[in-house]
């Protein structure tokens, strides 16, 4: 079997056991989103039910570049019948205003244009092509800035976007980019090439044409071990949220109008399930587990450990840890 008709076949199965039928595809006209538009169309010979959509976001970052990836994507909807939703944002604009790189505001964008789609088309799920060198470079961002399991457990074939309860499937996790390329070539399919990935003043292209090169030479099968490290983190991390999730239920006493906590029993728990607890109540408030960084989070903990007195430490975005008696409250600062 053909290591395309195995694709097919797993992500079939991954669908079918989710009961994932109506999908959204994440498609900039690059090699790996191209290889998932074609992966997807023959998924539908094994699940004729599947119904596939196409999102594409221009960037207006590479001017005319920019404009034909998306008539590209338009025109490779079109021949394949498939609907196709586009949106043109000036991402540029976006990070001066929001003060954020390229990079970030560019991803923030793409999915915010996706949230609105999944909720407005009521989608099963998105599926994105991000490959194994993805997944290397990411932990080995995460890993140069600092970083926790979660950190180093990279991405997921199957996760949740972020913020939502939709699913987010990654089929191409394992495939290394050299491997979609070889497959586009042999079956003669088209791809659109962006030329801001060689530019490694951007960190994750510094990361992939400089670091990831050097660390092969030391390890030639370096994707898969970080792939298989991955595998183990997440099994780790899994884990940890579960025994994070008994002693969260087991340390809280309140949850309304604050998030009031046992202080006694907080201390009974392990650092790393002290660290958690406070990190659930931080998502509880803001939405998310972003944004918190470690040094506010030993701080919080270190503060919570002292017997005596009533203290206050805000770990970010006016979100507050208050200790005072017995108990301690996070809570959001009006």
């Amino acid at each position: 079997m053909s290591l395309f008709s195995l694709l097919v076949k797993q992500t079939t199965r991954i669908l079918q056991q989710n009961k994932l039928k109506k999908l959204l595809l994440g498609v900039s006209g690059g090699s790996d989103s191209v290889f998932l538009f074609h992966l997807m169309l023959s998924a539908r010979d094994y699940a004729p039910s599947l119904g596939l959509e196409v999102a594409h976001l221009n960037h207006n970052l590479r001017g005319l570049d920019s404009d034909s990836d998306l008539a590209f994507v338009q025109s490779l909807c079109q021949t394949n019948k498939i609907p196709c939703h586009t949106n043109s944002l000036m991402i540029a604009n976006l990070a001066g205003k929001n003060k954020q790189s390229l990079e970030l505001a560019a991803r923030a964008a793409r999915f915010d244009f996706f949230k609105k789609l999944l909720k407005k088309h009521d989608f099963d799920a998105l599926l994105l092509g991000h490959n194994a060198n993805d997944q290397a470079e990411t932990i080995l961002f995460n890993l140069t800035r600092g970083c926790g399991i979660a950190g180093l457990a990279g991405m997921q074939t199957l996760d949740l976007v972020s913020g939502t309860s939709w699913p987010l499937v990654r089929p191409l996790l394992a495939v290394p980019k050299t491997t979609i390329i070889k497959e586009l070539s042999k079956k003669k399919i088209p791809f659109c090439q962006d030329k801001t990935n060689q530019d490694t003043t951007y960190t994750r292209n510094l990361i992939r044409h400089e670091v990831v090169p050097v660390l092969s030479r030391i390890n030639p099968n370096l994707l898969a071990t970080i792939s298989r490290t991955a595998h183990l983190m997440q099994e780790l991390n899994s884990y940890l949220e579960k025994q994070t999730q008994l002693a969260y239920e087991q340390t809280i006493q309140s949850s309304h109008p604050k998030l009031v906590f046992s202080l006694a029993i907080y201390r009974q728990h392990d650092l790393i399930i002290r660290q958690s607890i406070l990190r659930q109540a931080w998502a509880e408030i803001k939405g998310d587990k972003t944004d918190l960084g470690y040094e506010r989070i030993q701080k919080a903990d270190n503060m919570l450990l002292q017997t005596a007195g009533h203290k206050t430490i805000e770990l970010g975005n006016h979100i507050c840890v208050y200790k005072k008696g017995d108990r301690f409250e996070v809570f959001k600062q009006d």
